[in-house]
């Protein structure tokens, strides 16, 4: 029985301290200002410096005096810069000047005033008076207010105040990260927030979620805007749990993710068809529904060794389909026998927005692997008649690819697409049904939980075809039992046999001999290639199951 790999996508979210950080510019219909005291001004757009609104007051006497001030913030102990703009209309004869206070006040204490002085007029918008708060001065998990306050000195002006900002110094917050495997591995992807100061980061990994001895390093971040970043852990052991942790760092200090772990994949699919007389997968469950099938000679011309369609879709339940944003591969040899106006190969998820993951083709031979609502596309001159090798992949890095034939036809990322669970139904040459159905034959489906490279869908397609690079003999004349095998495997041939080979399904040779009887005990348990040579060197390949 092939291993199932069972993915785990968990998010994982960490929360630094809740800094004195924040920005305002009044423009909301309804701004959320609960908590700040701004009572002396009313929200209006008459004299605002970007948008639409600002917080105004008309100053009509001598030492009137407007104050805003803002909520209470958690402090994490570092700097804090706070900056806002304003602007001045006069409403008297002459230019009008105001005597203005900015400061803070800590755990709702006296006001700590930084800034006194005298200003002039301001006919247009400007930075006004920006203010920095010690660290020292707000120690960690204190409440911090900051507060404006301006005092008409003389004549009548109208004060626009906007663009409230305030940023503090902190260690860099890992907002979350989430894990997909790959082949003999896993892709962490995480999102930072540098909090304004230069930061690294690291991943740490390892067997056991007490002993994270391994370490890779991560992307910088910097500014103070969620960035999301990927990193790969590869050589590690197939079919195997590994746990880890993201790791961020800046000059304020260090904040980690919760430690998740991560199955990760290896080489043999997570399901496979062969449609050798039968709609079972090759463990003999899972079965697409039979729906007006036939079987017909497969891409080896081996009577009864692929599925005819017949213009009629057909599902299946197939356990641990990749979805949501999980890398994949779909494999599959199709032949092209009519065309409609749309052609749906394959497809699972759901017919709506950018839920589903499939591949259709139209009468003018233009491709697709669709998400429902955007899909990539190329043209292709493979609607022929003949077998064709098709693979499609969706990476960790949301990048599609669309091979034919071995060939790589397009790269695109799609951004947007997120394939929804929906209960693990995989439609078969129809659309979620038996509608824009396939009209052909289809052999050989298979299914990775990780991206396949170039070189392993070369070699996927190489090793699926070397029965027709060479001359070929007539499988009628050579046999290979028993299969599926577990200890041993029997050679029986007309012909004497020059030499035998076995491939797994990555291309990569396991075995040669000239043996007739073959010690397979080694063997992983798995689905392989065995390509038999004769004196006459002629060659025969044909699958093995090793169980």
């Amino acid at each position: 029985m092939k291993t199932k790999l069972l993915l785990l996508f968990l998010v994982i979210t960490t929360f630094a301290k809740a800094q004195v950080t924040f920005s305002e510019n009044f423009d909301a219909a309804t701004p959320d200002l609960t908590g700040w005291v701004y009572t002396d001004f009313t929200i209006g757009g008459s004299i605002a410096c970007s948008g639409t609104k600002s917080l105004t007051k008309d100053f009509n006497a001598v030492n009137s005096t407007g104050r805003v001030t803002t909520k209470n913030y958690v402090s994490t102990g570092g700097d804090i810069t706070f900056t806002h703009t304003l602007r001045m209309l006069i409403l008297g004869p002459n230019n009008a000047q105001a005597n203005f206070k900015i400061g803070y006040s800590v755990n709702n204490g006296s006001d700590v005033t930084v800034l006194n002085a005298m200003g002039g007029y301001v006919p247009s918008c400007s930075a006004g008076f920006p203010m920095t708060i010690p660290g020292s001065a707000v120690p960690a998990g204190s409440n911090v207010k900051i507060f404006v306050q301006y005092q008409q000195a003389d004549y009548t002006f109208r004060l626009g105040l906007d663009n409230f900002a305030a940023v503090q110094q902190a260690a860099p917050t890992v907002v979350s990260a989430t894990a997909n495997p790959i082949f003999n591995g896993g892709t962490i992807n995480y999102v930072l927030n540098a909090n304004t100061l230069a930061t690294t980061s690291v991943i740490n990994y390892g067997l056991s979620s007490t002993a994270l001895s391994n370490q890779i390093l991560g992307s910088n971040a910097s500014g103070s805007t969620d960035t999301a970043f990927a990193a790969d852990i590869t050589g590690l052991l197939p079919a195997t749990t590994y746990y880890y942790q993201v790791v961020a760092t800046n000059s304020f200090g260090s904040t980690s993710s919760t430690i998740n772990s991560f199955i990760t994949g290896t080489s043999e699919p997570i399901a496979e068809y062969n449609f050798n007389n039968t709609m079972n997968n090759i463990n003999g469950n899972s079965p697409f529904a039979v729906n007006s099938s036939t079987y017909v000679a497969g891409r080896d011309s081996n009577s009864q060794m692929a599925l005819q369609t017949n213009n009629f879709g057909r599902s299946a339940i197939i356990p641990n389909l990749p979805v949501g944003t999980v890398s994949r591969t779909v494999s599959i040899w199709y032949k092209v026998t009519g065309t409609s106006a749309n052609n749906t190969l394959f497809v699972y998820g759901a017919g709506s927005g950018e839920s589903a993951y499939g591949v259709s083709f139209n009468t003018t031979n233009t491709w697709y692997n669709f998400a429902w609502n955007t899909s990539t596309s190329f043209s292709n001159a493979s609607n022929d008649g003949q077998w064709h090798h098709l693979v499609t992949t969706f990476d960790s890095s949301k990048t599609t690819k669309m091979y034919v034939d071995g060939v790589l036809k397009n790269t695109v990322v799609q951004n947007g697409w997120n394939t929804s669970t929906s209960g693990n139904v995989f439609w078969l040459a129809g659309q979620f049904g038996n509608s824009s159905p396939f009209n052909g034959a289809v052999d050989d489906l298979k299914i990775y939980n990780y991206a396949l490279t170039q070189a392993q869908v070369t070699a996927l397609f190489t090793n699926a075809t070397l029965a027709t690079t060479e001359n070929t003999i007539k499988t009628k004349d050579i046999s290979i039992y028993p299969n599926p095998a577990k200890d041993f495997v029997n050679i029986q041939s007309e012909n004497k046999v020059q030499t035998v080979e076995i491939y797994n399904m990555a291309g990569q040779k396991v075995l040669e001999t000239r043996e007739m009887k073959i010690n397979t005990s080694n063997l992983k348990p798995g689905v392989y290639m065995v390509k038999i040579k004769d004196v006459d060197n002629q060659i025969s390949s044909q699958k093995l199951i090793i169980k």
